[in-house]
């Protein structure tokens, strides 16, 4: 209950009330624990004296050193164990800690042993139910283990009041004994594992005292519980994450003093009953995300409501105004609903309400002015809605208490203010200020006014011109002017103090805005049109912001040498650079050490695609290695790779494409656990593809590959059947991460991600603040070892790799027969062989691949007839033409009704494969954004590019076109 403590002013009176009960219930006398009790209470009375609260009774202490002794305790640094460290044997079990006692019977009556201690484990140990006169138990966040309620022996306890098992870890069904329990006034469940259908636990005849029920965060199945609604007493009713269906009952009306009402997280079906209109008393109302519909109901008569919140429903129809004039109301959350058409002006206005939310909806017409009587209003936004009009800024003025003013996704005409308005005479708290995608074209000036504005997000527009200086003076916490035209930016102050800057994809020309003390977490330059920087600048930028982007540019020249320790984060007690991104722009010669390595050990994210540098990869590394993904294609970086990389354990992806590494394959990488992505390609790797060593786990070897890339470099030798073993997750389609595509709100042009890139790649690096579209997901598993000098035959292990979609063993040595298990691949649609020496007949089983887009078997020595079937029918004739000249059946132009082998004297032409042409033109570029978990930290992703066979005809737009 401790997340709606904000709502229970009401609700604390009550339970404090419930609390002193029991004290004074303790006092009560109750039946004497034994017959020396009773003497000792009479001669005490019989001499004059007043009452000496008795001993614990000698059987309720040996039940509870029984409880005690239930428990385990691996380690005793924990409150729970320090409670039960002082429950001895001998000594009074009413001075225990944890434990009360009634006055003069002994009798325990209070169990308190809440706690948060994870090593501890326990279970409700049948001696408990010993403890007849207990009113209260409270074992919350004690560790049951995942025992059950008992089927019986909680019935005992009859005169319990309270009984508080949340986060205990409680599994299975709450057992039929549990409505024994009449006196219960509060029932505290929540967070558990409990399961099974309570649909007909609850009655008023078994708990006709009831309070409090809190079931919330369980396994719970089926609809609602109608006895609930019986429950005439109930105060507080918590339902939330329960996994209940159906409708929302029309009798819940019938609980008319109740004042929290939790519902959310549920999968009901229907709208809210306008029976909720008689919960009077009613304070708070959360149905947040509970798959609902229908209408808004009336809740005029609500005065008490505090709390309103039905976001993420499938709730229509129009906002009705009254609701804003509720009298009673601090929070208004509608968002991301289906609400639409205009909000009606409204009077008088609810002097109380301080938040609200009516984001995602499809409001129309212009923003009520009588938003401006809300006297109390903190933080609005009305954002990715249908508000049209000129929204005059400097009104808001009025509203003392405002300080988050949020309206982005909106059709607004343009934000003005009154001209007379200056920052003397601005009265306004507005400190958040985010008009994203509203179709602006000019920066208001009016907010230049904003005393306290800190944060200001005006991404997606079309605001062109230049970036004024007061920008950088007025802000101090977040600033996105990202996705404009705009063309100029004035130089920073000397000491600027920004969290955020994110300038990325503008016209932005010239030298980089560096001023030369800079405070600031994350910064994107990229995407713009910048020319140059001082080497200076770019040694601030390194030693002050933990994340830049600067990528897409036009910066070039070399990067500035320096040492780790000239930037002393230790002094400035900063942090050091973990995130940084310079690709796509023409930075030549040798690379720092400090850039390719980091410093201080943290260096996450490093991209240099597309450059021009040169250098080698320092062998030495110091202290832990935090690396998550690298990207170097497209350079001239030379010599090995480092092998301290097999340290990095978090490493995601590593592509080293493109570049003059010498190296043999690195195994030795195969042992880290998350690498999903590693790309080789184009290099001068030679050597056999070895596999893991007899002392590592065969099963563990590159268990997460999803894309491999050896293509164009010196690989020779057989492939070892161990490694297609070990590709755990190209062998499960279950298990195949999703790596997210990245289009970006608002971008300019076409945003399709699979058009021809405007550069050799695309990188998205954003802070985790960064609003993404997430609506396609691409799973690709590919496997590229083309233009290598493999030999022997095809493992026919690769049969298992059934999530593959591209596999390219293209121009290689590779002989024999290909493996029947081929067949297999049900989830290729990019096959590649041509070029080969491979022998014998097409297996059947192919025939079967039935999301096989592309198939190329050209350049072999194949024979036997092409496999019938209607995918197989699809092809065209050269993805078999070029030697092959025992080969026959359609497609092939050459008597495609041949039942026998053709004469070899008439072979098919030749497919014509232009001389001389790059790989890299013969591909189109797949751009893909790996998302790099959570340990990402500030949610950047780097985007890898892949270069894949292609399709002519291909129904993915991934898969791309042959030429």
């Amino acid at each position: 209950m401790a997340r709606r403590s904000t709502h229970h002013a009401s609700w604390l009176h009550l339970h404090l009330a419930v609390r002193l009960s029991f004290l004074l219930l303790a006092s009560h006398q109750l039946p004497r624990c034994s017959l020396a009790l009773s003497a000792n209470s009479s001669r005490s009375s019989s001499r004059g004296t007043s009452r000496v609260p008795a001993l614990c009774c000698s059987q309720e202490a040996a039940a509870l050193l029984q409880l005690k002794g239930s428990f385990s305790f691996p380690t005793n640094n924990c409150e729970f164990h320090t409670k039960l460290s002082s429950w001895r044997s001998g000594t009074d079990c009413c001075r225990w800690e944890g434990i009360r006692c009634g006055g003069i019977t002994g009798r325990v009556t209070a169990l308190d042993l809440s706690s948060s201690c994870p090593q501890a484990c326990g279970g409700l140990h049948p001696a408990l139910f010993n403890l007849t006169s207990l009113r209260y138990l409270n074992l919350e966040s004690i560790d049951l283990c995942g025992s059950q309620l008992p089927e019986s022996g909680l019935e005992r306890l009859t005169n319990l009041r309270v009984l508080m098992l949340e986060s205990c870890n409680l599994s299975g069904s709450i057992p039929p004994s549990f409505t024994g329990l009449h006196s219960l006034r509060e029932i505290h469940l929540s967070h558990n594992t409990l399961n099974g259908n309570i649909s007909n636990l609850f009655s008023a005849h078994s708990f006709p005292h009831l309070r409090v029920l809190d079931l919330s965060s369980n396994l719970f199945e089926g609809t609602f519980p109608l006895g609930i609604t019986q429950l005439k007493n109930l105060r507080f009713l918590d339902l939330s994450s329960t996994n209940l269906s159906g409708g929302i009952p029309n009798s819940i009306g019938n609980l008319s003093l109740l004042s929290e009402l939790y519902l959310d997280d549920n999968k009901f079906s229907g709208g809210l009953p306008w029976e909720l209109s008689n919960l009077t008393y009613l304070a708070v109302l959360d149905c947040t995300n509970s798959s609902l519909s229908g209408q808004l109901p009336s809740l005029t008569s609500l005065i008490r409501l505090e709390r309103i919140s039905v976001s993420s429903n499938n709730l229509m129809g129009t906002v009705p105004a009254t609701i804003f004039t509720l009298p009673a109301l601090v929070e208004l959350h509608l968002q991301v609903n289906n609400f639409s058409g205009p909000i009606e002006e409204f009077h008088n206005a609810s002097g109380t309400l301080f938040q609200v939310d009516l984001s995602s909806n499809q409001l129309t017409g212009t923003i009520p002015t009588s938003f401006l009587e809300l006297t109390a209003l903190d933080s609005i936004d009305l954002g990715y809605n249908h508000f049209t009009g000129t929204l005059n800024l400097s009104s808001y003025s009025r509203l003392r208490s405002l300080t988050r003013f949020t309206a982005s996704g909106n059709s607004l005409v343009s934000i003005v203010g009154d001209d007379r308005w200056t920052s003397g005479s601005s009265n306004s708290s507005i400190s958040e200020l985010a008009f994203a995608s509203c179709g602006l074209t000019r920066l208001p000036s009016v907010i230049r006014h904003l005393p306290f504005l800190s944060w200001l997000d005006l991404s997606y527009n079309g605001i062109g011109g230049k970036i004024p200086d007061w920008i950088w003076r007025n802000m101090s916490t977040w600033l996105d002017l990202s996705h404009n035209m705009f063309t100029e930016v004035a130089q920073p102050p000397a000491y600027t103090v920004i969290s955020y800057i994110d300038l990325s994809f503008n016209r932005l020309r010239g030298a980089v805005p560096s001023p030369s003390f800079l405070s600031a977490s994350y910064l994107d330059y990229s995407n713009n049109e910048f020319s140059s920087m001082l080497p200076s600048d770019f040694l601030t930028l390194y030693g002050t912001a933990p994340s830049i982007n600067l990528a897409n540019n036009q910066l070039g020249g070399t990067i500035p040498y320096a040492e780790c320790d000239q930037f002393h984060y230790e002094e400035k007690g900063g942090e050091a650079l973990r995130d940084l991104d310079l690709s796509g722009n023409n930075f030549s010669g040798q690379v720092p050490p400090y850039v390719l390595r980091g410093c201080n050990n943290a260096l996450r994210v490093l991209n240099l695609r597309g450059n021009r540098l040169e250098g080698t990869w320092p062998q030495e590394m110091d202290g832990t290695c935090r690396l998550e993904a690298v990207d170097l294609h497209g350079n001239q970086i030379r010599g090995r790779l480092p092998r301290w990389l097999a340290n990095c354990k978090e490493l995601n992806g590593l592509d080293v494409g493109g570049n003059n590494f010498v190296d043999s394959f690195p195994s030795w990488l195969g042992n880290l656990p998350h690498l999903r992505v590693l790309i080789l390609r184009s290099n001068q790797f030679y050597g056999p593809v070895k596999t893991v060593r007899k002392n590592h786990s065969r099963s563990a070897y590159f268990s997460s590959l999803q894309i491999i890339d050896l293509a164009e470099n010196g690989f020779t030798g057989v492939l070892p059947p161990g490694l297609f073993y070990s590709l755990k997750t190209m062998a499960q389609a279950s298990t195949v991460h999703k790596v997210r595509e990245v289009t970006m709100i608002g971008e300019q042009g076409d945003t399709d991600i699979h058009q021809e890139p405007r550069t050799p790649v695309e990188v998205a690096m954003k802070h985790q603040y960064m609003r993404m579209l997430e609506d396609q997901q691409l799973d690709l598993v590919l496997i590229d070892l083309s233009n290598n000098r493999f030999s022997g035959s095809i493992p026919r292990m690769v049969g298992n790799l059934t999530a593959l979609h591209v596999l390219n063993l293209s121009h290689n040595a590779f002989t024999g027969e290909i493996p029947a298990e081929l067949g297999h691949l049900s989830q290729v649609e990019s096959l590649d062989l041509s070029w080969n020496h491979l022998t014998g007949e097409i297996p059947q089983s192919m025939a079967s691949l039935t999301a096989l887009e592309w198939l190329n078997l050209s350049y072999n020595d194949l024979s036997g007839s092409i496999p019938s079937g209607t995918q197989f029918s699809t092809f065209p004739s050269s993805s078999f033409q070029g030697g092959n000249r025992g080969l026959y059946g359609c497609p092939l132009p050459v008597r495609c009704n041949l039942t026998r082998p053709p004469s070899a004297t008439k072979a098919p032409p030749p497919l014509h494969v232009p001389s001389g042409e790059s790989a890299d033109h013969r591909f189109q570029v797949i751009v893909l954004c790996l998302f790099v978990g959570s340990g990402f930290g500030l949610g950047f992703a780097l985007a890898i590019v892949l270069q894949v066979v292609c399709s002519r005809r291909g129904t993915r737009k991934w898969l791309c076109r042959a030429n």
